[in-house]
């Protein structure tokens, strides 16, 4: 067939492949360049082209700017997002704002980043109603400051996804970052000034929000009440910007009934002076989906006690405690974070629907349990006879999550590999089983060999 025979092609099915080309995630500046039909195809389909990005690259170097920061200089300064704003016409777009050092040491010697940053900002906001995702990435506060001032207090009705990063992933450790304001005064989504915040606010300014993630940026929680999620994204938020527990029950009660995924990675409560009564839960019934990043195990106890999540099915449990320098202090500081990981565990065993659970992903997981008992146990499977000792609390997770599918290690000490590889009598005299017997796919990531050429060997033997 004739390379041209696909010009052929009804107009219609043309647009179809560009579709589906899109879809997948293809870029269509190319096929635009093909020819001029393709040209007219292309350029007439405003959805095309409602994915803006904007950062360093983003600016043409040879622009020389004046005093008056007008649109017309926006334009000249980002000519490739100002393309993407006219060629997409009135279709909600998905915006990437990326803020990175670079910018801050200049793309140019006449061109602060400040100024960068209220030019990006110029060209942005009388777009702002067509937003349906809205991303903004930097690795300094104040940008992430000045934009969100300016965008929080504007209507977004399309708004489907907010996402704000700071790229500092040690932040959840620190009680300080780069932050020179009062907490009150830097909270990164906030009410309008001389308004107070209401949830009839936020449904009117954001009716349509679902998916929202925060990470490494400071916060003021009494200022933002989002309803309605069905994602939520909480990482690496610095200890003077954690919420408290009520604010946190606050934030979840808001979405009670819709959300789905909850991700609290270096950003649970932490209120070690606080004890959270074993009656006071709160039941997410909806939420399939939920990870965990543990910087204090007491806040990862607690929230174990009081979070009821009925409809689990995926579970990531990241343990970061060794990050926290306070753990290794001293060895009754380390004695200490086992002890309470031994019960976040067995609260997580007593309290969530472990049976049902498909995914399970451990990160970093370290088994609070001594050699001797493995031993114990070993020689008791040997001798056929039921176990003389307790299985060590990562075996029991295993035992429990009897529907399990898919299960992630990623660098697991050496006591995690042998819980997961422990078989026991359940009957004297009858053959052992070993854990997660329903599971279809083991992925382990590590650079410990030695632990995975040991674990590798013992589990050619059970087999």
């Amino acid at each position: 067939m004739p390379s041209s025979s696909i010009l052929l092609m009804p107009p219609e099915l043309q647009l179809e492949i560009f579709h589906a080309v899109h879809k997948a995630g293809g870029e269509l500046l190319p096929v635009s360049q093909v020819c001029k039909l393709w040209r007219e195809l292309s350029l007439n389909t405003s959805t095309f082209w409602t994915h803006i990005s904007v950062d360093i690259s983003s600016i043409d170097p040879a622009v020389l700017l004046d005093n008056s920061f007008s649109m017309d200089v926006c334009c000249k300064l980002f000519p490739w997002a100002t393309t993407l704003l006219h060629r997409s016409g009135s279709q909600p777009i998905d915006v990437s704002v990326e803020l990175q050092s670079e910018i801050y040491n200049s793309p140019s010697p006449i061109i602060p980043w400040t100024t960068v940053a209220m030019l990006m900002l110029q060209l942005i906001i009388p777009h702002a109603m067509r937003f349906r995702r809205l991303e903004l990435v930097s690795d300094t506060w104040d940008p992430i400051r000045a934009f969100s001032a300016s965008l929080f207090d504007l209507r977004m009705p399309m708004l489907e996804e907010w996402d704000v990063t700071m790229e500092n992933s040690n932040l959840g450790l620190l009680s300080h970052s780069d932050l020179l304001l009062p907490l009150s005064d830097a909270a990164v989504l906030q009410s309008p000034v001389g308004i107070n915040p209401s949830v009839d606010l936020h449904q009117a300014l954001y009716p349509k929000l679902a998916h929202l993630s925060l990470s490494a940026v400071a916060h003021n929680w009494a200022q933002f009440l989002p309803r309605s999620l069905v994602t939520l994204n909480l990482s690496n938020l610095p200890l003077n910007s954690r919420p408290t527990y009520e604010e946190l029950r606050t934030l979840l009660l808001g979405s009670q009934m819709t959300l789905m995924s909850l991700t609290l990675s270096a950003s649970a409560p932490y209120q070690s002076d606080q004890p959270i009564p074993d009656n006071d839960k709160l039941t997410l019934p909806n939420l399939r989906t939920l990870s965990l990043g543990i910087t204090f195990a007491e806040a990862a106890m607690a929230l174990a006690t009081y979070l009821d999540v009925p409809a689990l099915h995926c579970l990531e449990i990241h343990d970061m405690t060794h990050k926290n320098e306070r753990t290794w202090a001293s060895e009754e500081n380390h004695a200490t974070n086992n002890l309470h990981m031994y019960h976040f565990y067995l609260k997580v065993l007593l309290n969530w629907p472990m049976q049902q659970l498909t995914h399970l992903t451990l990160r970093s997981p370290c088994c609070p349990q001594d050699q001797d008992t493995f031993s114990a146990l070993k020689c008791d499977f040997e001798a056929g006879r039921q176990p003389s000792h307790p299985p060590p609390i990562f075996s029991s997770l295993f035992f429990h999550c009897t529907s399990l599918k898919n299960l992630r290690l990623v660098d697991p000490d050496l006591n995690t590999f042998m819980a997961f590889n422990l078989a026991v009598v359940v009957r004297d005299g009858q053959p052992g089983i070993l854990p997660c017997s329903a599971l279809d796919f083991l992925h382990i990531e590590t650079q410990n060999h030695w632990d995975l050429t040991q674990f590798l060997g013992q589990m050619t033997v059970h087999t």
